[in-house]
């Protein structure tokens, strides 16, 4: 809400964003070097691309149209909990490995597992921050959790993932 509120114009948050743009690309190139200069391999490079585009996708349509996943009766929760969990312990073991990464079902279980407790604290502070919008997410049409389940149902889902967190 930042243009709405005139604390930045649309040609500065343009601007912004083509240079977030440019300096992502250049540190993928970095990152691109670097990980073949390590590992002599382009398997983890693949995968590093791999996962960012996936995040990229997924970072694009939470809110862009046609998919805005946050508004589409909980696939928002589902896409932060993969983004910032899974996705994200998955493309950390790519991009900081010494070794080409073999991906069998035993590693990728393993990335999966620690991205679990991650993902779940992510999705729990949007799920937390949905209660006091829920009147207005209601009527806007956004179809989160909170407003998908019922604010005294959405209680026990922020605590059954509390109770996961604990034991994962």
């Amino acid at each position: 809400r930042a243009v709405e509120l005139g604390l930045i114009t649309i040609n500065k948050t343009k601007s912004l964003a083509k240079s977030m743009l440019i300096f992502s690309i250049f540190s993928f190139v970095f990152l691109t070097v670097n990980i073949y200069s390590i590992t002599n391999s382009y398997v983890n490079i693949v995968g590093v691309f791999v996962i960012g585009f996936i995040g990229v996708f997924l970072a694009y349509y939470y809110t862009a149209n046609p998919l805005r996943l946050s508004a589409r009766k909980g696939l928002g929760e589902l896409t932060v909990f993969l983004t910032f969990g899974p996705l994200l312990t998955l493309g950390s073991a790519f991009s900081m490995s010494n070794i080409p990464l073999d991906l069998t079902y035993e590693s990728l279980k393993i990335f999966i597992l620690v991205g679990i407790p991650l993902g779940l604290l992510t999705t729990n502070i949007l799920l937390i921050n949905q209660f006091p919008d829920y009147n207005s997410d209601k009527k806007s049409g956004k179809i989160n959790l909170v407003v998908l389940l019922g604010k005294r149902f959405s209680r026990w889902i922020y605590l059954f993932n509390l109770i996961i967190i604990f034991f994962s």
